[in-house]
């Protein structure tokens, strides 16, 4: 049995979804809120593969309570932890650096007492430090924690944890997928970037990253659990690219306007600011920190070579932006 943690989100759904869809008979979603089941159903629909969400056993836990992983990973052969809080919120900045890491012991923990044969440990490249110096980060660029972003450190001390089962004797990869494209169907993450496209977006910041076909991290991570490849890890990149020429590429596929004017980083300080003093007189949350800043206005590339040494191909940008443009068009009408 194959099982996935972070079962209703973008990346857990769409691993479950190629794992039924190559043929895969057992496997198990894991998920804490009901109501993102609905998004998992809405994004497997518009890749015209609802059928497949009734073969998979779907299990309600709460991955902090060790008790309750425990007997959501028993009988499970293979895990794939993509569970974590992700929050733009600052006021979450302590939760997520608390939380994630306890969700990390408890799921490697079981997984150690289970017996499994191996194990995927979904990481990001948020935990590779920025350096300027650096043409490109890798997998042998280092992780300074002072200057990661708090959901960085989250990630970063959720994957010690899982070195630290490896350490003894438990068979794990992890992969660091960079920013990951996909289905739309949740209002958060990444699915947010394509519903401000569509409605409109007249700035753009001026870094760049690396971006990532949702499709393309789930085949890798399946594949991986097939070679057992242990002790590794893998930065999961298809493309990298300025904000404004993939805000650009995406725009242009939804027939929508492209963004015109470039934000600096002065100018999102001072929004930061503002944004900042109006949560403190209502109850809205801040979501321009600047840990954000840093990460829009840095100019970052990731090489991905290590993954492409077993053959393994990402899908072009062309592909990607063409079913994002799809699935928006099929969410539109099925939102109507």
């Amino acid at each position: 049995m194959i099982l996935v943690t972070g079962a209703s989100g973008m990346l857990g759904s769409q691993i479950l979804l190629h794992a039924a869809q190559s043929g895969e008979k057992s496997l198990r979603g894991i998920y804490r809120s009901s109501r993102s089941l609905d998004n998992v159903k809405l994004s497997f629909s518009v890749q015209g593969a609802l059928d497949k969400f009734n073969s998979i056993e779907w299990v309600k836990a709460d991955l902090l309570d060790p008790i309750e992983t425990d007997e959501a990973i028993s009988g499970a052969k293979y895990i794939i932890h993509c569970a974590a809080l992700v929050s733009p919120n600052t006021s979450d900045s302590d939760t997520m650096i608390d939380i994630n890491p306890q969700i990390s012991e408890n799921v490697w923990s079981s997984g150690f007492r289970n017996n499994i044969i191996h194990g995927v440990h979904v990481s990001s490249i948020s935990t590779f430090s920025y350096n300027p110096n650096e043409n490109f980060i890798n997998e042998e660029s280092e992780t300074k924690t002072e200057n990661l972003s708090s959901y960085g450190k989250s990630k970063w001390a959720s994957e010690l944890i899982a070195w630290r089962f490896i350490a003894e004797g438990l068979s794990i990869s992890v992969v660091s997928p960079s920013v990951i494209l996909g289905c739309p169907a949740w209002n958060q993450g990444s699915s947010l970037i394509l519903k401000r496209i569509k409605k409109g977006m007249p700035f753009y910041p001026p870094g760049s990253t690396g971006w990532v076909d949702v499709r393309d991290v789930a085949d890798f991570t399946l594949k991986n659990i097939s070679t057992r490849i242990s002790g590794e890890r893998f930065i999961l990149n298809g493309y990298n690219a300025s904000f404004k020429k993939t805000f650009s590429d995406i725009a242009v596929e939804l027939n929508c306007n492209p963004p015109k004017w470039k934000t600096s980083y002065t100018i999102l300080i001072f929004a930061s600011i503002i944004e900042s003093f109006y949560s403190k007189l209502s109850t809205y949350k801040q979501k321009l920190s600047h840990d954000s800043i840093r990460t829009v206005t840095s100019s970052v590339k990731y090489d991905a070579t290590k993954s492409k040494l077993s053959g393994f191909q990402y899908r072009q940008w062309e592909e990607t932006i063409s079913a994002l443009a799809k699935y928006c068009e099929l969410l539109m009408v099925k939102n109507n």
